[in-house]
C-alpha cells in the first residue's frame, strides 16, 4: 500500500513537472518569438538610420561644396577661373553629370525650364554674355541649389564687369576715351624694352589740333570738348590694334606705334591726319571742320629714352606747324 501511494505521488509529480515545463517552454517560445521581433524591429530600424546617416552625409557634403563654390566665386578672381571652379565643382562635388554648355537657348529648353523639368544659368551679364549652362532631369533639391549658385556666379559676375569699369575709368581719359596719360606712359615705356630687346624700330607720334584755341574761343569749352573728343575716336579707328594712343594733354594726343620705322610713321601719321581733315565734326549743334598736325621720332634712330622720343616728337611737331599746319613732319625730315 505505501509503495502504490509512493508510485502515484511519484507519477503525480512527473505529471506537474511536464506540465510546468512544457508551460515554462512556451513561455520562453512566447519570449524568444518577441525578442526575434524586437530584433527584426530594430535591425529595420538600423537600416533606415544608417540610409538616413548616408542621405545626410551626400546633402552635408553637397551643401559643403556649394559653399566652398560659392565663397570661392566671392573671392578677387576673375571670369575664367570663375568658370573653372564651377565646372570642376558640379560634377565632382554636387553629382551633377546631366548638364550641357550652349551659346543659344532652343525654345523647349526655355519652356522646360518654366515646368520644372531643367535649370538654366546664364553664363556672364550682357553683353558679354558666355553662354549658358543648361541642367536636365534634376530634383527639386538639386534645382534650389542650382538656382543659388546662378544667383552668386550673377554677383561674380556684376563684380567682375564692375571692376572692369573701375579698372577702365582708371586708364583711360573720360573725355576721349583714350589711355590716361600716366598709363599711356607706362605703356610707351613697356614697349620701348621690348623693342630693345628684339632690337626692333619703335615709333612715336605727337598730335596737336590747329588753331584749337579758337575754337574754344568761339564756340565755348563744351564744343571744344566735343571736338576733342571726335578726333579721339578718330585717332582710335585709323591706328593698328597693337598701337597704343593716349591724350597727352589739353589738345595734344599721342600714339606709340610699335614695330614701326620712320616711314611706316609717317604712313600712320598720314591716315590720321587726312581721316581728321575729311572728318564733319558736329559738336553741340556746331558744323566744325579741323585739322590736326603730327610729328614723328623713331628709336633706335632719333633716340634710345621715351623722354628723348617724345622731345623730338615735339620739336617734329613744332616744324610741321610751322610748315604750315594741317602738315606731318618726321625728325630730321623737314621739307616734307
Amino acid at each position: 500500500m505505501s509503495l502504490l501511494i509512493v508510485v502515484s505521488g511519484t507519477f503525480i509529480f512527473i505529471l506537474l513537472l511536464g506540465k510546468f515545463s512544457a508551460s515554462v517552454s512556451r513561455k520562453f517560445h512566447a519570449d524568444f518569438l518577441n525578442l526575434e521581433a524586437e530584433f527584426n524591429e530594430l535591425s529595420l530600424r538600423k537600416k533606415d538610420l544608417l540610409s538616413q546617416r548616408d542621405h545626410l552625409e551626400k546633402q552635408f557634403e553637397s551643401i559643403r561644396a556649394l559653399y566652398a563654390m560659392t565663397e570661392e566665386l566671392t573671392q578677387n578672381i576673375n571670369r575664367q577661373e570663375a568658370f573653372y571652379i564651377m565646372k570642376s565643382n558640379l560634377r565632382d562635388n554636387m553629382y551633377l553629370d546631366d548638364y550641357q554648355w550652349t551659346d543659344v537657348l532652343a525654345p523647349e529648353v526655355i519652356q522646360e525650364d518654366k515646368e520644372e523639368e531643367s535649370c538654366i544659368i546664364e553664363l556672364g551679364a550682357k553683353p558679354e554674355n558666355k553662354g549658358f549652362l543648361v541642367f536636365r532631369k534634376i530634383s527639386p533639391e538639386a534645382r534650389k541649389k542650382i538656382k543659388i549658385l546662378g544667383e552668386q556666379l550673377a554677383l561674380a559676375m556684376k563684380r567682375f564687369d564692375l571692376s572692369d569699369e573701375l579698372e577702365k575709368i582708371s586708364i583711360t581719359d573720360s573725355l576721349t576715351g583714350l589711355y590716361s596719360r600716366r598709363y599711356f606712359s607706362e605703356r610707351f615705356e613697356e614697349e620701348l624694352m621690348r623693342a630693345k630687346l628684339k632690337k626692333i624700330h619703335l615709333s612715336f607720334a605727337m598730335i596737336d589740333v590747329d588753331h584749337f584755341k579758337k575754337f574754344n574761343d568761339q564756340y565755348g569749352h563744351l564744343t571744344g570738348d566735343g571736338v576733342l573728343k571726335e578726333i579721339g575716336a578718330l585717332i582710335k579707328a585709323t591706328i593698328r590694334e597693337i598701337d597704343i594712343a593716349g591724350r597727352f594733354g589739353g589738345e595734344e594726343f599721342c600714339v606709340v606705334l610699335p614695330d614701326t620705322d620712320r616711314v611706316g610713321a609717317l604712313l600712320a601719321a598720314e591716315r590720321i591726319r587726312s581721316a581728321v581733315e575729311k572728318k564733319i565734326i558736329k559738336a553741340k549743334d556746331t558744323i566744325i571742320k579741323t585739322t590736326v598736325s603730327i610729328g614723328v621720332a623713331t628709336f633706335p634712330t632719333h633716340a634710345t629714352k621715351s623722354d628723348d622720343l617724345m622731345d623730338k616728337a615735339d620739336w617734329a611737331l613744332y616744324r610741321a606747324k610751322k610748315n604750315g599746319r594741317n602738315a606731318i613732319c618726321a625728325f630730321g625730315l623737314y621739307t616734307i
